[in-house]
């Protein structure tokens, strides 16, 4: 964020900065994913399971039974 004499921000123009601004900073971290360790920011969009959170390439790719070994659950049944 660079302000011309403080008031004005050098790249888009207005008396704050944009969110779309390069200059913005950054939404604050509000987790780590559980698989991957990645940061999630506010307004990722993640999964969150029990206590756990996942950002959405890794939940995309998790099967269900992926997260019924992940709590030691038994998955599948069969009747």
């Amino acid at each position: 964020m660079l302000f011309n004499g403080g008031t004005i921000c050098l790249n888009c123009h207005i008396g704050y900065c944009d969110p779309r601004c390069p200059d913005a900073p950054q939404p604050p971290v509000i987790a780590r994913c559980a698989k991957c360790g990645e940061e999630i920011r506010m307004g990722d969009r993640y999964f969150g399971f029990r206590s756990d959170t996942y950002c959405e390439p890794c939940a995309e790719e998790m099967t269900l039974q992926d997260l019924a070994d992940l709590y030691n659950e038994p998955g599948w049944k069969e009747e």
